[in-house]
This record gives structure tokens, C-alpha cells and sequence, in this order.
């Protein structure tokens, strides 16, 4: 006796709703509306993922002593490049025995170094001629490296720096802490170029 009743009540919901299907008309209109509604959305989840997704900066110095001016800086979510070379000095040390190069970037009050590397001679060398052919290159793209985190990535552009540690061929120590500037180029932050 109780399956009949909700049985009835079944047969007659099914049937209120079939002609509650039937009174609803999907129209042309609502078809266009669907299509656009979409593609706004679609569109919006494109914009959002891809929104500042790569940066590029252009690294310079121009210091008493040093000068920087073909660094650059490319930075996107998934690899990231940092080139520069040729840095040129003209300070007055000529003859060093010993040099550590680091680059590395502020992060609150840390230091994330990027990239170091040093030289010693007994003979010594010219400074001169060793900044001309010092070279950095962080390539996570070529190398498979994750160097540059999503912190590292925020503080990079203002918080970019070069310490250099020297000791004569007299033994007199000299450190130099450079800060580099980083200058956007160019940023897809824009919707339209």
C-alpha cells in the first residue's frame, strides 16, 4: 500500500516536470548568451593565468669602478634567465691574486645567492682583464635548474646584487658591493599592445 502511494507520487512529479520542461523554450537567444557567457569565462581564466607572466629587464651599473650596461634579466613561471658579462673595471687595482664573484638577491634581509665563483693565481692577474671576460648565466630553461623561486622572483628586480672579493698580489684585501639596477623592457601586463 506504501509503494502505490509513492509511486502515484513519483508518476505525478515526473509529470508536473515534463510539463514544466515542455513551458520553458530554448531559444536562439539564449543559445548566443550560453556561447557568449563561455567565452567570457574562458577568456578570464586565460587573462588570470597569464596576467605579468614574463618579465624582462635590462641590468646595469655605473658605479666608481664598475660599469654594467648588457645584463639581462628574464623572468617568467616557469624558466627563468639571468646573462651578464663584460663587466668593466677601472678602479686603480691592477694586480690580484685572488677574486670570489657572487650574485645574489636581497630577500627579507637574507642573501639568496644565484651564482658564484672565484679565481686564484700565484702569479697574479690584471683585474681589468678578468672583469672584461667574467661571465654570469643562470639558464633554468638550459640547465634544468630551479634557482630563482617565487620569492627570489619578486625581489630580483630591486634587490639585485654583485659582491666582489679581491686580494692583491700585496695581500691587501678589497671588497666591493655593488647594487645592480634592473629596468623593466618589457612586461605582458598589458591587454592590448
Amino acid at each position: 500500500m506504501g509503494k502505490s502511494k509513492t509511486n502515484k507520487k513519483m508518476k505525478k512529479f515526473f509529470k508536473e516536470l515534463v510539463i514544466e520542461c515542455k513551458s520553458l523554450k530554448f531559444t536562439k537567444h539564449h543559445f548566443y548568451y550560453t556561447l557568449l557567457s563561455l567565452i567570457i569565462l574562458i577568456l578570464s581564466i586565460f587573462l588570470f593565468n597569464n596576467y605579468n607572466n614574463c618579465q624582462i629587464y635590462e641590468v646595469s651599473i655605473n658605479t666608481p669602478g664598475f660599469v654594467v650596461d648588457n645584463g639581462l634579466v628574464v623572468l617568467s613561471k616557469g624558466n627563468n634567465i639571468i646573462r651578464m658579462d663584460s663587466i668593466k673595471y677601472n678602479g686603480d687595482i691592477e694586480t690580484i691574486s685572488y677574486i670570489k664573484s657572487e650574485l645574489y638577491v636581497l630577500v627579507d634581509g637574507e642573501e639568496m645567492l644565484l651564482n658564484a665563483f672565484t679565481t686564484s693565481s700565484e702569479d697574479g692577474f690584471s683585474l681589468e682583464e678578468y672583469t672584461k671576460n667574467m661571465s654570469f648565466d643562470i639558464n633554468e630553461t638550459k640547465y634544468n635548474e630551479d634557482v630563482i623561486t617565487r620569492k627570489v622572483r619578486k625581489a630580483l628586480p630591486n634587490n639585485l646584487y654583485l659582491r666582489i672579493s679581491t686580494f692583491t698580489t700585496d695581500g691587501n684585501e678589497q671588497l666591493f658591493k655593488l647594487k645592480l639596477n634592473a629596468e623593466k623592457l618589457y612586461s605582458n601586463s598589458k591587454l592590448f599592445y
